[in-house]
């Protein structure tokens, strides 16, 4: 009898951890961008990138580079 309390709890523990782990998952679902504004309102995906460094060595010519 002493043993019925403490898988209880357990069980109870298990059951809100699942929980969880299904709200979780079931939020971190993207959304396909219907649900506020208008269509295409998300942008062009096109932007500026400034690049900053610190050491005008050689791999300032590679992260030029990599970034365009």
């Amino acid at each position: 009898m002493i043993n019925r309390p403490r898988s209880a709890a357990r069980r109870a523990v298990r059951t809100l951890a699942l929980t969880a782990a299904l709200a979780l998952t079931v939020t971190a679902c993207g959304d396909d961008g219907s649900a506020v504004g208008s269509p295409g309102a998300e942008g062009t995906g096109k932007g500026k990138i400034v690049f900053w460094d610190n050491n005008g060595g050689v791999r300032t010519a590679v992260w030029k580079e990599i970034i365009a």
